[in-house]
This record gives C-alpha cells, structure tokens and sequence, in this order.
C-alpha cells in the first residue's frame, strides 16, 4: 500500500528560540501574514475543538 503525506510537522528547538529570540519572533510574525498559515491555523483550531482523535484521519476515507 502506497501512503500519500499531507502534511510535515516541524518543532524549533527550545535552545535555538532562546539563542535566536529576535529571528524567531520575526518569523513567527511573518508567518501569521500567509494565506495558507491562516487556512492551515483555522483547520488546526476546528480539530482541536471537534474532539475527534488523529485516529479517525489516518483511517481510509476519513482524510479531509
């Protein structure tokens, strides 16, 4: 079975923010200007209020 991703998490490392505050704020403030930031941001916000476990996107036919 083929597996198609739809999206990548990334995580800044806790020492990178400390050592880079100021580039860290900049792209953070940045970020909240694209189009898709805003989308992505909005669906994340619907999934954590829907209550409905990641499980029930990763079964077939369930993916938004």
């Amino acid at each position: 079975m083929k597996k198609k991703a739809q999206w990548a998490y990334y995580k800044i490392d806790d020492n990178f923010i400390k050592e880079n505050k100021l580039l860290y704020d900049y792209l953070i403030s940045t970020l909240r200007n694209y189009p898709q930031f805003i989308v992505d941001n909005e669906n994340y916000k619907k999934h954590r209020e829907s209550n409905i476990s990641c499980e029930y996107f990763t079964k077939e036919g369930n993916q938004q």
